[in-house]
């Protein structure tokens, strides 16, 4: 079956896990998901993203090892989701 490299970031994106998405796309194999990550890896080269908007829109909070560590465990321990910049 034919698909998109985009149709598969955003079928990765939008699943918890692997194990998910194989059960909901079982036309998929682990190479297939590998070639498409290094597609727009490939694709991006260096491009800088701004992860804050995007985590904020799915309700998440963004904080960084730096200088957030005692709010991201914070967050953590209250279950909270988050995303952890280096």
């Amino acid at each position: 079956m034919r698909i998109t490299v985009r149709r598969v970031l955003e079928i990765l994106a939008s699943h918890r896990d692997r194990d998910e998405v194989f059960r909901d796309y079982p036309f998929l194999e682990e190479e297939d998901l590998r070639q498409a990550l290094r597609y727009a890896a490939a694709s991006i080269d260096e491009e800088l993203v701004r992860l804050e908007p995007f985590a904020h829109q799915r309700g998440m909070t963004c904080v960084t090892l730096d200088h957030d560590f005692h709010t991201h465990l914070a967050l953590s321990l209250a279950g909270s989701p988050s995303v952890v910049l280096k």
